[in-house]
């Protein structure tokens, strides 16, 4: 006789908020705002299979006033553009 094995339960796809929380925490140097590297490490611990070409992609899309930094003002569209990719 056999062990039962259920299914493996896939993971949800992380909430809004959780990613926000993702990338307000790779602020490594708490100046407010997220540098290339510091997304790059935050795509990279989300999973994404070119975190430095998606943290650059997303800085030309996010970065509404082209200073080079995701800052607070723009964080909402980050994790808008974050969300688009279903990351769990």
């Amino acid at each position: 006789m056999g062990f039962y094995l259920p299914k493996a339960v896939a993971p949800e796809e992380l909430t809004y908020e959780q990613l926000k929380t993702i990338f307000l925490q790779h602020d490594a140097d708490n100046d407010g705002c997220l540098s290339l590297k510091e997304l790059a490490k935050a795509f990279k611990l989300l999973g994404d299979s070119f975190p430095n070409w998606r943290a650059r992609r997303c800085l030309s899309y996010v970065d509404s006033n082209s200073d080079g930094v995701i800052d607070l003002r723009e964080i909402e569209k980050l994790v808008q553009y974050a969300a688009k990719f279903k990351y769990k």
